[in-house]
């Protein structure tokens, strides 16, 4: 939610409603407490929060299914309000680039994203010149 600098409403209610109330994706969790304390701490620290949570990710065992829901729910928020940008696509990337789970499982599991978000970016190697 917070990789484009702004936390949309619609995320957040995407989050609270549909993951969590109908989906019961995070479980018994206290949704309203736990995303306090994670705004909190994403306007306290928002670069370093990013950074941390990407080395939880590189350092956790998760399974295929496990992993898939972690890009399933990125994705979902990444359009949760109708505005994608490239940082936040190019977080899902990232997110995407410390997981097992193939490129094909991936596209065949998550039909709320195409290749756009799985495909490498460019680059040449050479610096501009300013």
């Amino acid at each position: 939610m917070a990789c484009d600098g702004d936390i949309d409403r619609r995320e957040v209610d995407l989050i609270k409603n549909n993951l969590h109330k109908k989906e019961k994706l995070f479980g018994d969790v206290d949704i309203d407490n736990e995303l306090s304390n994670l705004f909190n701490e994403i306007q306290q620290k928002r670069d370093e929060f990013l950074k941390e949570y990407i080395r939880s990710l590189s350092k956790s065992t998760l399974s295929e299914n496990e992993e898939l829901q972690i890009l399933r729910v990125a994705a979902l928020t990444i359009q949760a309000d109708n505005v994608i940008e490239y940082s936040e696509i190019k977080f899902f990337k990232l997110i995407r680039s410390h997981f097992n789970v193939s490129d094909a499982t991936i596209l065949e599991n998550i039909k709320e994203i195409d290749e756009d978000y799985l495909a490498q970016d460019i680059y040449s190697g050479q610096q501009i010149a300013v």
